[in-house]
């Protein structure tokens, strides 16, 4: 006799809606990414643009150190306070400098190129004088874009895996117990919020199906300290899980716990009574 043929989740209007609301994340991390490394090359250009400039036409004199470079714990433009001439005039002005590959003591001397028009402006073979705040701007954004381009990667790809186990899986909807399990080595009596995991208990208390998700599955509704019961839709294939906490919701994927210590708290919760 032939098997009755159950409708995968993904035939569900609902679900391909809520799905693709949920997958424009990456792509807006894509382009927010995208847009903060537009900056820091645009930023690394013009300075770069603006040294090769002055080298090729600016004035080429040398300037004294007033002082040493400052002492930083971390790398980044320090000012360093030079006087230099230019058609007789005396000028003094920090120069900007790493404070890690270059040091300089009072005294040395150094070769700039100077804007005659603008004595304030010049670059040396030791800087390209870049102002702090600009280059401090350019370097979180590419730390910022190159974290945002990860998430749209890491992002993409958890929601194709969803939508896989969506198309072969059908929905189930269930009442499941979802326990917020605190993490291990918490300090009794600690001010500090401990860490939790939230751990949806699926089947008998004997031998549930334990899996670790994230607390968006619930969307506003408070979990107590010991467990609440929610109906949940799930839809599984294989040891790959997707749950949802309604029709119209994102939905999230969850795995199998496997750390030890993480089964046993939440089967000790699953057989502690809540409290009213």
């Amino acid at each position: 006799m032939r098997g009755v043929f159950v409708k995968p989740a993904w035939s569900d209007p609902s679900t391909r809606r809520a799905w693709r609301r949920a997958a424009r994340w990456p792509l807006v991390w894509l382009l927010a990414g995208t847009l903060l490394l537009a900056v820091f090359v645009f930023h690394t250009n013009a300075v770069a643009d603006a040294e090769s400039e002055l080298k090729g036409y600016g004035f080429r004199t040398t300037a004294t150190a007033l002082a040493d470079s400052p002492t930083t714990l971390r790398c980044g433009q320090v000012p360093v306070a030079i006087r230099y001439f230019v058609d007789a005039a005396v000028h003094e002005a920090d120069l900007y400098v790493d404070g890690c590959e270059h040091q300089i003591s009072a005294g040395d001397s150094i070769e700039i190129y100077v804007d005659r028009t603008n004595p304030n402006r010049f670059v040396s073979d030791r800087s390209d004088n870049a102002s702090p705040m600009p280059q401090s701007v350019a370097i979180g954004a590419l730390v910022i874009g190159i974290a945002l381009f990860a998430a749209a990667v890491s992002g993409t790809a958890r929601f194709m895996r969803i939508r896989r186990i969506l198309r072969r899986a059908p929905w189930v909807t269930r009442d499941a117990t979802v326990m917020k399990v605190q993490k291990r080595g918490t300090i009794p009596g600690s001010t500090k919020p401990a860490d939790s995991h939230l751990v949806v208990a699926l089947g008998s208390d004997a031998e549930p199906t334990l899996l670790k998700t994230a607390f968006t599955v619930l969307g506003h509704q408070t979990i107590a300290p010991t467990s609440t019961v929610i109906p949940l839709r799930t839809a599984h294939h294989g040891s790959s899980w997707v749950v949802a906490r309604d029709v119209d919701s994102r939905p999230i994927a969850a795995r199998e716990v496997r750390a030890a210590w993480l089964r046993d708290r939440a089967r000790r919760e699953l057989k502690t009574p809540a409290s009213d």
